[in-house]
């Protein structure tokens, strides 16, 4: 069964249950304001899967940290579209999706909806597996993360990744 998966930013606001703070701290837009196409990504309910979505959706980040995500499934007004952006990695850019909304209570609404169900629809990526997946890609001399390693070797690091000569 598929998965519609948003990655959180801060979780803490989740804890607190307050459906337009969640909103404020976890969809903002980059120009301001509150996004109205936030990305998601759709994939199996497979913890493999969802540490690799959450492995290389990491890879912008500057640290290497336990992600935490969220499914959506069943409770958007909408089927999320296909939006494949300017992702690196294959895997991600295929699953990538974006949710259509038609204002901030439409978004207000998914969350309230969500929140009496967050213990069962919360997903966790931790560090230690994160790291596990990224070597065995190296190890198996996956392109697409020697590419990325190459290209960022400070990640390489944060990883504890060796490149293969």
């Amino acid at each position: 069964m598929a998965l519609i998966l948003r990655i959180v930013s801060r979780w803490t606001a989740w804890e607190r249950e307050n459906p337009e703070e969640i909103v404020d701290h976890n969809f903002r837009a980059p120009q301001g304001g509150t996004d109205l196409r936030p990305s998601l990504y759709e994939t199996a309910d497979d913890a493999a899967e969802i540490v690799r979505v959450m492995a290389e959706h990491s890879t912008g980040s500057n640290s290497v940290r336990v992600m935490r995500g969220v499914d959506l499934s069943g409770i958007c007004p909408r089927d999320p579209i296909e939006s494949p952006g300017g992702l690196r990695f294959a895997f991600t850019r295929d699953r990538h999706r974006e949710l259509v909304l038609e204002d901030r209570g439409e978004l207000i609404e998914i969350v309230r909806r969500l929140l009496p169900e967050l213990a069962t629809r919360a997903r966790v990526a931790e560090k230690s597996a994160m790291k596990a997946y990224v070597h065995e890609k190296v190890e198996a001399r996956d392109s697409e993360w020697l590419e990325f390693f190459t290209e960022f070797p400070d990640r390489a690091r944060r990883y504890g990744v060796t490149l293969p000569d």
